[in-house]
């Protein structure tokens, strides 16, 4: 999301995280991690690792890097509009999550 002005009804299909946008919740631990587990070998390697079951042996869907990509998108886009919409999350406070910018 890059303003407030971006329409509400924007399908959830067209939403990628960008780590330099604004957003409604606090996201320099989340950039901080999200670009360590992208840049990280072993990580990847797991996640290619587990796909073999799923996608190689019984012809399921992806179940590694890919997915993850799209798990973490509608995470993170579902969290963004919860949280412009002023709604408050158990265990914020301890995470320090609390607060938007």
């Amino acid at each position: 999301m890059t303003d407030d002005s971006e329409p509400a009804d924007r399908a959830a299909s067209d939403y990628r995280y960008d780590p330099d946008a604004t957003h409604a919740f606090p996201d320099e631990r989340l950039n901080e991690v999200l670009a360590a587990v992208e840049d990280d070998p072993e990580i990847e390697t797991y996640l290619s690792a587990q796909n073999v079951n799923p996608v190689d042996r019984m012809r399921y869907n992806d179940h590694g890097s890919k997915h993850v990509e799209i798990v973490q998108n509608r995470a993170l886009r579902l969290y963004e509009l919860l949280k412009r919409g002023g709604v408050e999350f158990n265990g914020a406070d301890d995470q320090g999550l609390a607060t938007s910018r």
